[in-house]
Parts: C-alpha cells; sequence; structure tokens
C-alpha cells in the first residue's frame, strides 16, 4: 500500500485552502489525523507515515472543511467533557463553554434523581452529568426531549455511544412529558431574531437555525417553560438553564414567583451563562 510522508500531505492539502485565499491550521490537520487513525491528539503528531487511504478521507475532510463547514461537522464528532459525542447539522455543536455547568449540577444531584435534558439536541449535558456522576456513585435516570425528531434520534445514538440508558421523548417542551424530574437541564433557543444575521458565519450556515433563535425578545422560550416547570419538578426540584449574554435578568424576574435560591453560573470564558434555581416548597 502507498506510503506518504506526513508533512508531504499537509503541505499538499494546505496548497488546496490557499488557491482560496485560506490557510489549513495545523490544529485542524491534526485533529483530522486524530480522528482517523483513533489516536490522541499529542500522538497524531508524532505521526510521521500515513497510507493511501487515510490521505484519500484527509482529501474528503479538507473538502468540507474549505467550505468552512466546522471540523466537528467534518468527523460527525465533538468532545465535550471528554466524552466523544456524533454531532451534524441536526444538533448544534456542544461548547468547551457549556461544560462549566455540568460539575456544579453533578456536586448538586443525589442518587437515583430523575434528570431531564430538555432541547437535549446531541444529549451532550445530560450524558455528562450521567456518566460524571456514575464517577462519585451517583447513578441517574435520564430523560431526553426534544421537538426535533433528527435532534432526538442523534441523543439515542450518543447514549448508546457512552453507555448511558434513558429514556426519549419527541416532545414540544412539556406537551408529551408527564413525570416530574429532581433536576431539569435546558439549553433552549435564545438568539434574537435581529442577532442571526450578525452570528459568525459557521454557525449561522451550518448549525441548525431551529435550536439557535427564539423570536424578537430571545426570551421566548423561557416565557414557555418557566410556567410548566412548577408541574415538572419534585418537591424542591431545580432547573438549570444556559442562556445568552445580558438575559440573566429577565430570566430571574420569570423565576422570582416559583423559585428560590437563584443562582448565576460563569461559564469557562469567565461570562454569565447559567441559571439555577430551587422550586419553591
Amino acid at each position: 500500500m502507498k506510503v506518504i510522508n506526513i508533512n508531504q500531505c499537509y503541505l499538499y492539502l494546505n496548497k488546496k485552502f490557499n488557491k482560496k485565499g485560506l490557510e489549513l491550521s495545523k490544529h485542524d490537520f491534526y485533529t483530522m489525523v486524530s480522528h482517523l487513525l483513533n489516536v490522541s491528539f499529542l500522538n497524531a503528531k508524532m505521526v510521521t507515515l500515513i497510507n493511501g487511504n487515510v490521505f484519500n478521507k484527509l482529501k474528503k475532510y479538507s473538502k468540507k472543511l474549505i467550505t468552512g463547514m466546522p471540523i466537528q461537522y467534518v468527523l460527525n464528532s465533538a468532545n465535550f467533557c471528554g466524552f466523544d459525542m456524533y454531532v451534524d447539522s441536526s444538533v448544534l455543536i456542544p461548547r468547551f463553554d457549556s461544560e462549566a455547568l455540568i460539575p456544579i449540577i453533578v456536586k448538586e444531584v443525589l442518587d437515583n434523581d430523575n434528570v431531564l435534558d430538555l432541547c437535549s439536541g446531541s444529549g451532550a449535558l445530560g450524558i455528562a452529568t450521567v456518566k460524571l456522576a456514575e464517577e462519585q456513585n451517583k447513578f441517574l435516570n435520564l430523560t431526553c426531549a426534544d421537538i426535533s425528531e433528527k435532534a432526538l434520534n442523534i441523543s439515542k445514538k450518543n447514549c448508546y455511544k457512552n453507555y448511558v440508558n434513558a429514556k426519549f421523548v419527541l416532545s414540544d417542551l412539556f406537551d408529551k412529558i408527564d413525570e416530574k424530574f429532581d433536576v431539569i437541564i435546558c439549553n433552549p433557543p435564545y438568539v434574537k431574531n435581529s442577532e442571526y444575521e450578525g452570528l459568525d458565519k459557521m454557525v449561522k450556515d451550518f448549525e441548525p437555525k431551529l435550536a439557535l433563535v427564539s423570536g424578537d425578545s430571545g426570551l421566548e422560550f423561557y416565557e414557555k417553560i418557566i410556567p410548566q416547570l412548577k408541574d415538572h419538578l419534585t418537591y424542591r426540584g431545580k432547573i438549570y438553564f444556559e442562556y445568552g449574554l445580558h438575559q440573566e435578568n429577565d430570566i430571574k424576574k420569570l423565576l422570582i414567583k416559583d423559585f428560590r435560591c437563584i443562582k448565576i453560573i460563569k461559564d469557562n470564558s469567565g461570562n454569565n451563562r447559567f441559571i439555577s434555581a430551587v422550586k419553591r416548597d
């Protein structure tokens, strides 16, 4: 089988990018190599030779990457809290910044808690919570719910991939959900209509608008969800929301009637990004 020097491979692919006025980043290149060889990123950087089959797949991936497609969609793979998630354009790419919420939830959940990942998308939030709780001998019961059948199928795929047992509900928010939960995690759409055109091109061109855009205020989903939470949380149950920049005060006002212990939590970039609250007695 034909063997190719990896540096020559990079130069060949980068020329394709250069013709478009672009540069193939070494990070993206070695991320692709790491994925194809099933080795760590650091070990991928130590590779000197690849076979023709790997080279052909790198060419295929590069054709997608050159269009501006996020590398996570190119590879159908995103890392979240150390767990590999399948992703495609049916779901948002799990963000590193969102990882900051998971250890906080894990610290506060109790063994055998029932957890709902509402607007689950890839299922990353619920799956990472369950997996990291297991490491602390807390075994959770997960339900994933989404309005999109495609997204819910990806939640299923990722639960299977990460050895997580869960229930799955195709539902427009709580429409098909009758149960009560000890914990609800929710990252709803929160982008305003007016903000959508200003989003990063990678996000706007490739990530699902359904999962991004809320409406004119950006608060429409919180206004729908929060009044229903009291009927879907157990005694002293907890809600954890992700939200957009500067939305916390409006969400606090929506929560204050039925919730106490309202806390703002920062993301991995130091921005206020999450809000948690406990159902009033």
